[in-house]
């Protein structure tokens, strides 16, 4: 009984993305990357979140992918993407960058995307400004309203997060997009250190 009345966008997305041949599976609750990308302030401001669980990616640099659900009656999701990476960097220095509309009006199409924030002359913003791939899955995303940010983690989890957020709705990544967000994985991997 307590199942079916269980929010079941993890178990959705783990399904969509096996259906294109990406190696997905559930992970057991309780994992610490639960806690990444949950809003601390949240409770305070009624937008309270939690975690729906892990799932486990099984090849590529996203390594597994944190689900969680904010608010209550109009609910929204988020879909946090975490990307290992060993090397050394500052634990002061966080990178923090967010998909940013250019609009020829303050509400209307979206005619550019720049990657605004911190990224503490890494060069990541500009990286990612000037892949064609990720321009097109940035401007479709913020077109719809969805919120793209990618973060750098070097305490409770060493890497990188690529949060996509604001989800109305299922989240069903078609496979060009799958493509492109490895390709981001990749590119943030690649990026120098910021000391």
């Amino acid at each position: 009984m307590k199942d079916r009345f269980r929010d079941k966008f993890r178990d959705r997305l783990a399904q969509h993305l096996n259906s294109l041949g990406i190696g997905a599976e559930l992970a057991e609750r309780g994992r610490p990357e639960e806690r990444l990308g949950q809003i601390w302030y949240g409770r305070f401001l009624g937008v309270a979140n939690h975690s729906l669980g892990v799932i486990d990616i099984r090849d590529g640099s996203v390594r597994w992918i944190n689900t969680a659900r904010y608010g209550g009656k109009n609910p929204t999701w988020s879909v946090i993407f975490g990307i290992p990476d060993q090397r050394p960097f500052s634990k002061h220095k966080a990178v923090n960058i967010e998909a940013v509309a250019k609009r020829r009006r303050v509400i209307g199409e979206v005619l550019d995307v720049t990657w605004r924030g911190k990224d503490h002359h890494t060069g990541l913003a500009e990286a990612l400004y000037s892949d064609d791939a990720v321009k097109a899955l940035a401007k479709s995303y913020v077109q719809s309203g969805i919120i793209l940010g990618i973060r750098s983690y070097a305490r409770d989890f060493h890497g990188w997060t690529l949060t996509v957020d604001n989800l109305t709705g299922q989240f069903e990544p078609a496979h060009q997009d799958w493509s492109t967000i490895q390709k981001i994985a990749n590119r943030v991997l690649s990026s120098p250190r910021a000391y």
